[in-house]
């Protein structure tokens, strides 16, 4: 049987209670005898939208320091980029980490390495010498679209196209991009890294795993971060969960980072505060509507964020664009695509899908996860799922086909989860069909999407508008988990933990046992 139901806060609160629901939902993806399905919407939104920081605010500010913004892009490759003032050689040196080495910024402590508590994995005692790599650096410059403020620094409205075109003095022109690649790194190990000019500051990062089918991974995904209260707090609690950057293998952005839109020293503002998370964990990064709308045309995201392209072709044989790419990690094959090109039949990013997801080997990577902005199952109002209804026309039978397991979205301000889902609507696991979550709720200034569509589609499992992130956690070839985390939660777990399986259909039917735990507020 299938019972959808609905949990909201009463307009009026008689007394409050707390509500805590645990649904066991079993076999969720299949159609056989004696399934339970659960259908949760919280209506009552948790956390409330907040404005886009002053360029005052300490984690946003303008610093002194020669070299700023650090960031790490990676794919199998791993690029460090960072931003100077003024002009000098993109250089970086690194080397293995030592126990001897300390982030004078305070922002790694080495400890839990050093004691051999990494995943079993000690930090060598001699690190050896630098090397050096070397890459290149862009600038550019671009009309300011902004949002007057006011003496606050906050906008005087909150839609930034009410802004204007402005000049001479909102005429931008960055700082100079630096954009390193480091050769020969030993897949799994730990680094250190610094750069000129300055050699007492040091940064880490873990490499890219190797393929590895068995390999344990964890991967944190957030959507439509922007620069408010609430994307310090999804940033906050990412580093202290995760206890620093090292349980962690890579962060996947689903687009809408810095919300800029068009005002040049907003991707500024954006660098610094994500650089006490990003200059130690890489990042894979795929562009959203506000990388390209107002004035953006891209410039931003692929100077500053530039994603190693990929190393497959398309069926024309031409080397593919870096706005949609693939890479593998330990057991994980990533498949990353631009929501907002031509994906028709034919086109080069239908040949580019095609040709990865046929040349896969699920022995070595059997999970397959793709990545993307526009949600192609949304039952969200502010976002429909026509937007997103031609590339999923063309590019959803070969998933199917290629029996992706989960894709991972943004776009939409709210967590939704669904079953397992294909060609419109409910398909078994084993048949293809694969679970969507669009997680667009990593704190952006425009609030959090409200009202769902009633009554909720049978394909959605839970829906929520609140701040959030998760993480995925594969454990081996066959068993993963999904979790997704609120900002608000008091008892330090995650709101959602799905157990996945696979490669049981040939046996028995696959299954995904969920555990949901819901707190809500309710009338009595």
């Amino acid at each position: 049987f299938s019972v959808c139901f609905v949990m909201a806060s009463g307009v009026r609160l008689l007394s409050p209670l707390l509500l805590l629901a645990t649904l066991a939902v079993a076999n969720a993806g299949d159609g056989g005898e004696g399934r339970v399905e659960q259908c949760t919407t919280l209506s009552a939104k948790r956390g409330e939208a907040s404005p886009t920081l002053p360029m005052t605010h300490p984690r946003l500010k303008e610093t002194d320091r020669p070299v700023e913004q650090v960031h790490i892009t990676a794919t199998d490759t791993v690029i460090i980029n960072f931003l100077t003032k003024a002009p000098q050689d993109s250089v970086v040196e690194f080397r293995p980490a030592s126990c001897s080495e300390q982030d004078p910024l305070g922002r790694v402590q080495l400890d839990d390495l050093c004691n051999g508590k990494d995943d079993g994995k000690k930090v060598e005692e001699d690190e050896g010498s630098w090397k050096q790599a070397e890459g290149t650096a862009e600038q550019y410059s671009s009309l300011n679209y902004y949002t007057p403020m006011d003496a606050q620094g906050h906008p005087l409205f909150d839609k930034a196209w009410w802004g204007k075109w402005a000049e001479p003095k909102d005429w931008y022109t960055s700082g100079y991009c630096h954009a390193v690649a480091l050769p020969d790194l030993k897949p799994g190990a730990l680094y250190s890294y610094r750069i000129p000019p300055m050699p007492d500051t040091l940064f880490f990062f873990r490499a890219p795993k190797a393929v590895d089918g068995d390999a344990p991974t964890r991967i944190a995904v957030i959507g439509d971060m922007g620069q408010t209260q609430n994307s310090l707090q999804t940033m906050d609690n990412v580093w202290q969960q995760l206890k620093g950057p090292f349980a962690l293998d890579q962060v996947l952005l689903l687009g809408d980072l810095s919300y800029a839109d068009g005002y040049g020293p907003r991707w500024d503002s954006y660098g610094r505060m994500v650089e006490p998370l990003f200059s130690h964990v890489p990042a894979a990064v795929i562009g959203g509507n506000h990388e390209f709308d107002l004035g953006e045309a891209w410039v931003g995201i692929r100077t500053r964020w530039p994603m190693p392209a990929s190393k497959g072709k398309d069926g024309s044989g031409r080397v593919t664009s870096p706005m949609f790419y693939s890479y593998e990690t330990g057991p994980v094959h990533i498949l990353a695509l631009c929501s907002y090109m031509d994906s028709s039949i034919g086109s080069p990013l239908y040949r580019f899908v095609d040709a990865d997801l046929k040349a896969v080997d699920r022995t070595k990577t059997p999970w397959l996860v793709v990545m993307m902005h526009v949600p192609w199952y949304t039952s969200n109002s502010n976002h429909r799922m026509n937007e997103g209804a031609m590339m999923r026309a063309s590019l959803e039978p070969l998933f199917i086909d290629a029996k992706v397991d989960l894709v991972v979205t943004g776009h939409v301000h709210a967590y939704e989860r669904t079953f397992h889902v294909g060609n419109g609507g409910r398909m078994d696991q084993c048949d293809g069909g694969i679970m969507h979550i669009t997680i667009g709720d990593g704190g952006n200034r425009e609030g959090l999407a409200l009202p769902w569509l009633d009554p909720q589609p049978d394909w959605s499992a839970l829906r929520e508008a609140s701040y959030g992130y998760g993480i995925l956690q594969i454990d081996s070839a066959t068993k993963a988990r999904w979790e997704w985390w609120r900002n608000d939660g008091t008892n330090w777990q995650p709101a959602e933990n799905v157990v996945l399986e696979r490669g049981q259909c040939d046996e028995e039917e696959a299954k995904v046992d969920v555990e949901v735990k819901l707190e809500v507020d309710v009338v009595v």
